[in-house]
């Protein structure tokens, strides 16, 4: 429980916090990297407070090791010719990793504040669905697409990808938890994303290219689906 509330702090302010400025900027300007860092170590920080005074100051102490590592990775992906791809997995492993020798620290394992830890765990399997895999599946389909020239996210690329996968994640869910018939639903989200392609991003994305992402999101909402069985086995 202790490294799924870490986790959680982490991907909150790694990825649903983070702003398209603060990730333009933050590989460049020591300023942007600090607010970064900021952010993340104060939302784990967050969830840090159940679990002990030593995890807290460990949380603290992250923080540095984080600035450091995300000023480092994209100087070292240059040196070493490492893709985008492989340098975010590598980065989101280590960060992952010391969150994890963190946990073995607590004391205890109660909820952060009033809240029920099931609320905790419910938010992690969206936030890994929306957010996460906002930026893992754009660095999958940056490698395998010719977009190297575009911005990482183009005009409602971002926020249509998340709504779409967490209508996927409900789809499967309730699908789990109810009956197969729900998967029917997933019929008009790729009509709907197909309509939004013809009538917005023809433009710069070809239909193989929405494919992929569509691919991507079905990909991702399973994997929440995973992650919800390991953390709700009694479901």
């Amino acid at each position: 429980m202790a490294f799924q509330y870490l986790l959680l702090g982490h991907l909150l302010g790694d990825f649903l916090f983070q702003t398209d400025t603060i990730a333009a900027h933050k590989v460049t300007e020591p300023r942007w990297n600090l607010i970064h860092v900021a952010l993340v170590t104060l939302c784990t920080l967050f969830f840090a407070i159940p679990l002990g005074s030593t995890v807290m100051l460990l949380v603290l102490a992250n923080g540095i090791f984080h600035y450091v590592i995300d000023w480092l990775k994209p100087r070292l992906s240059k040196k070493y010719k490492i893709s985008e791809l492989s340098a975010f997995l590598m980065d989101q492993g280590i960060h992952v990793l010391l969150l994890f020798v963190i946990s073995l620290f607590a004391k205890q394992a109660g909820a952060p504040l009033l809240f029920i830890p099931e609320t905790w765990q419910a938010l992690l399997v969206v936030v890994f669905v929306a957010s996460f895999g906002a930026v893992l599946n754009q660095f999958i389909i940056n490698k395998v697409s010719e977009r190297q020239k575009l911005p990482f996210f183009l005009k409602d690329e971002k926020v249509w990808g998340m709504l779409v996968r967490l209508a996927i994640l409900v789809s499967l869910f309730l699908c789990w938890m109810l009956s197969p018939f729900f998967l029917l639903l997933l019929f008009p989200i790729g009509v709907s994303s197909w309509r939004l392609f013809v009538r917005k991003w023809a433009v710069f994305m070809t239909p193989r290219h929405l494919m992929i992402k569509l691919m991507l999101d079905y990909c991702m909402a399973f994997l929440g689906i995973c992650l919800s069985i390991l953390l709700f086995p009694a479901l």
